[in-house]
C-alpha cells in the first residue's frame, strides 16, 4: 500500500513535467508553511454529502453527485474546486474518452496538496487528456497552466 506522502511525491513528479512552477510552489508550501505535514481536515458525513473543514480558510459542503457526461460531450472541461478526495478522481473517471483537457480552479494550496496525496489524479484521466490546476492569481502560474493545456489545441 502506498503512503499518502509517496502518492503526493508521485503526483508532484508528474505535475512537474507540465506545471513545474506550480509543483515548486506546492513543495515550498508543503515544506515551509505546513512544516512537511499534510493537512488533516475534519470530515462530517451527512445524508446529503460531506461537510469539510480544514482545507482552506472556509469550510465547504460537497453534495453527493453522480457524474454523467455522456449527454454533454465537450473537448474541454472546467471544474471549480477540488472537493474532498476522491471527488476529483470520480469526475476524471467519468469523463468521456474524447475529453482533451480539464482545467481545475482551486484557490487553496492545502486542498490541492491534500488531493494529490490521496488521489492518483494523472492515472484517472482519459488517454491523451491534459489537466492543469489554476491556483492563486499569479500570472506566471496561470500562464504555465494555460500554455500546457489549451495552446496545443
Amino acid at each position: 500500500m502506498i503512503s499518502h506522502e509517496e502518492l503526493l511525491e508521485k503526483n508532484l513528479v508528474a505535475l512537474a513535467k507540465t506545471q513545474p512552477r506550480l509543483a515548486g510552489e506546492l513543495r515550498k508550501h508543503f515544506d515551509e508553511i505546513l512544516g512537511g505535514k499534510l493537512p488533516q481536515p475534519l470530515l462530517k458525513e451527512t445524508s446529503s454529502g460531506h461537510w469539510v473543514k480544514g482545507l482552506g480558510e472556509s469550510p465547504f459542503f460537497q453534495k453527493d453527485e453522480n457524474f454523467d457526461f455522456k449527454r454533454a460531450k465537450a473537448p474541454v472541461y472546467l471544474l471549480f474546486g477540488l472537493g474532498y478526495p476522491p471527488y476529483l478522481f470520480r469526475i476524471l473517471r467519468a469523463l468521456p474518452q474524447e475529453a482533451l483537457a480539464v482545467l481545475v480552479v482551486e484557490p487553496t494550496l492545502e486542498a490541492l496538496l491534500f488531493t494529490l496525496s490521496r488521489t492518483s489524479v494523472f492515472q484517472a484521466l482519459p488517454q491523451g487528456c491534459r489537466i492543469c490546476f489554476l491556483v492563486e492569481d499569479r500570472h506566471a502560474l496561470l500562464d504555465e497552466a494555460l500554455l500546457w493545456t489549451l495552446v496545443p489545441m
